[in-house]
């Protein structure tokens, strides 16, 4: 048995170039699921559901609230949104992308406190906290925003090319773009920058992965992990079912990669190791 298990392992490297990490659990219930946030504090998982097409006002979308193990707490635990996407949580709320307003929910019962319209925006996708800032993208006129206060204001409109996935740490704000994964200093007066290559395609979902790699998404299907000299390894992969892998989520103290799939309607959880 263990000699068939070895050959099988073997087959399935040789034939793909990488071992697909090991399937935890998919979860349906969803419609057009684009990203996923994982609460630490409440230790939970936020899913936002276009359910529709991505730049339809609509009223149609709603966020999901999910438990580690993928069971379903609640289908639609904050409605009244017309195509969600990215997420982050400041203070007690729940930010979401909504085309181009942003909606802050409470966190305690789902209801939005307000939206928030930023003027000129067209395509708003991923967000990420610092401090008291609130970043957003706007992948279709390569922007990004922050609100400080809840009052927006264009951040940063050079260097950036399909703007989407956001990961900050330490002041250091990543932003995901088409090759390359622009670093933006958010200590340092100026806010300095540099491109750091990353031939993955366009990046959705922006992660860190350890000290050395980045994990990245691609609305193919397909997750990479990127060293920081820009060498990449593809451990995921279902582009050959058309199954796509949106604006995902990985959360280190479970070795949870979470994967919303879009069109599939489910989002997957898989081991690290």
């Amino acid at each position: 048995m263990l000699r068939i298990l070895i050959i099988s392992v073997f087959l399935i490297v040789s034939q793909l170039g990488y071992a697909q990490p090991e399937k935890i659990w998919e979860t349906g219930d969803l419609k057009t699921p684009e990203s996923v946030y994982y609460h630490e504090a409440h230790d939970v998982i936020f899913v936002s559901n276009i359910n529709g097409k991505p730049l339809n006002k609509d009223e149609n979308g709603f966020i999901s609230k999910l438990n580690p193990d993928g069971e379903v707490l609640s289908q639609k635990w904050a409605q009244g949104l017309h195509a969600p996407k990215g997420m982050t949580v400041h203070k007690n709320y729940l930010y979401v992308t909504d085309i181009d307003r942003v909606a802050k929910i409470d966190l305690d019962n789902g209801e939005i406190e307000k939206f928030i319209s930023i003027e000129g925006s067209t395509f708003l996708n991923d967000m990420e906290t610092y401090k008291n800032q609130v970043f957003v993208t706007d992948m279709k006129d390569n922007k990004i925003y922050v609100l400080k206060n809840d009052q927006p204001e264009l951040f940063k409109d050079e260097g950036l090319t399909t703007s989407n996935g956001l990961y900050q740490e330490d002041g250091i704000l990543h932003v995901g773009n088409k090759n390359y994964i622009l670093t933006i200093n958010l200590n340092k007066e100026g806010n300095p920058s540099e491109k750091h290559r990353a031939d993955v395609g366009g990046i959705d979902g922006l992660k860190r992965y350890n000290a050395k790699h980045f994990l990245t998404s691609d609305w193919s299907g397909n997750v990479y992990k990127v060293h920081k000299n820009g060498q990449k390894e593809r451990i995921l992969s279902t582009a050959d079912k058309n199954i796509q892998a949106a604006d995902f989520e990985y959360i280190p103290s479970k070795k949870l990669l979470l994967v919303p799939t879009f069109f599939h309607n489910t989002v997957a959880a898989y081991r690290l190791e």
